[in-house]
């Protein structure tokens, strides 16, 4: 029965005998596709819905800040014309 010689040991056309897979490339299958998913993969409905829930929580914060600042603003002003 005949059988291919190893892909990192087969003949270039020009002659000569260097490996066509690079080192990183020779790993065994298994081991390569462990590290193609490591990467955590979100749904992009939980990134746009955590998306609008800090976007209401940064202008609820504002508009409390922009109330309280008008509200110091008169008292600084009443306290400053009164006395």
């Amino acid at each position: 029965m005949f059988t291919f010689p190893p892909l990192a040991n087969r003949v270039i056309d020009d002659g000569s005998t260097r490996p066509l897979l690079a080192a990183k490339e020779a790993k065994p299958l298994n081991e390569r596709k462990r590290h193609i998913g490591a990467g955590m993969q979100t749904s992009p409905w939980i990134i746009l819905g955590a998306t609008a829930i800090l976007l209401v929580v940064v202008v609820v914060l504002a508009v409390q800040n922009t109330a309280r600042e008008r509200r110091f603003m008169t008292a600084t002003a009443s306290t400053a014309t009164a006395g």
